[in-house]
């Protein structure tokens, strides 16, 4: 404050909103007093507390661009989009309350999608700020799932690279029923790669595996087969047989393995002829040779095969036919 040469001043130094109001000037002397009073008003240019934040924005939905602004009132407030002024109409929603400035978006579709901005302004000056609007990306696969063959008691990984906006959720699924962790199966998603591990694979684990990716965006869904197989396998077989000349005689081989199943017959080392002597049959898995008389000539080391497309088995049965032998008693001599 100064007074000189009967000029009183009062300066105000970084004014602030808070110094608006009614300011007196009183003077004073020995005969009397006189005072006078002026107003003085304190305005903020705009400035945002809280401005737009880009997004990812799920298609059909009614998003809400918000921003917050802090000044002095009233405020001129406008939207843009690429630039465009935008206003109220069926598809846009602009309203203020207090310090919050919004634009509503009805339906949001691609042809929404760009860079909206908001701008303020009072007497003393405007601010503006701005932010890209995208639609989410529903998931997709780049790589589907491949079908696999294992052989049982292997391990087994199946793989499929996903794409889309995150957040996104896999879930594996065998048929209708959802797989989770346990101490042969191991689920995985992570950087877009979604990996289902099997440890030991039985061949109950066959079958079609799906697997499923979901946003809020949408879901998406591949699958692929796992054929789980068994190498041919003889799991029950007779080391030695003897039986007597004239009577019938059968070689059994119970197997494991499979399908599609192969059998072979061999004598002493040679394909084994077709014969009416004997009957070679295979049902549910039991081979036999079945011999409806036995003869000696018959006898030898008999050598069963069977095989798959991912294995073969055999083994070999020594078979003896004894002959007949006949005793007499010799007659008295009269």
């Amino acid at each position: 404050m100064s007074f000189v040469n009967s000029v009183a001043v009062l300066d105000i130094l970084e004014m602030k909103v808070d110094d608006t109001g009614t300011y007196s000037c009183e003077a004073v002397n020995e005969v009397g007093s006189d005072s006078c009073t002026t107003e003085v008003v304190v305005k903020e240019p705009p400035s945002f507390i809280r401005t737009l934040e880009p997004a990812e924005l799920v298609k059909g939905t009614n998003p809400v661009l918000q921003c917050e602004v802090a000044g002095t009132g009233p405020f001129e407030i406008s939207w843009y989009k690429d630039k465009k002024q935008i206003r109220s109409s069926k598809k846009y929603r602009l309203t203020s309350q207090k310090a919050v400035i919004s634009l509503e978006v009805s339906s949001f579709n691609s042809a929404d999608v760009g860079e909206y901005e908001c701008v303020i302004a009072n007497e003393v000056g405007k601010c503006m700020c701005s932010a890209t609007y995208i639609l989410k990306e529903p998931p997709s696969f780049v790589k589907k799932i491949e079908n696999v063959t294992a052989l049982a008691g292997d391990s087994v990984t199946l793989q499929a690279v996903v794409k889309g906006s995150e957040p996104i959720s896999v879930a594996w699924m065998k048929g209708k029923d959802i797989i989770k962790d346990d101490n042969n199966v191991r689920v995985t998603f992570d950087h877009g790669l979604a990996t289902l591990q099997i440890t030991g694979v039985q061949l109950s684990s066959g079958g079609k595996y799906t697997c499923v990716a979901e946003n809020d965006a949408g879901s998406q869904s591949c699958f692929g087969e796992l054929a789980v197989k068994e190498p041919a396998k003889i799991i029950e077989k007779a080391e030695m047989i003897q039986v007597t000349a004239g009577e019938p005689a059968i070689l059994e081989y119970t197997v494991t393995g499979t399908p599609e199943l192969k059998t072979k017959w061999f004598k002493d080392g040679k394909p084994l002829p077709a014969s009416k002597k004997y009957r070679i049959s295979f049902k549910n898995n039991i081979a036999q040779l079945k011999f409806y008389a036995a003869e000696m000539q018959d006898s030898g080391e008999y050598t069963f095969e069977i095989s798959n497309d991912v294995g073969i088995s055999s083994c070999t049965t020594s078979f003896t036919v004894l002959g007949w032998y006949c005793l007499f008693a010799e007659s008295p001599v009269a």
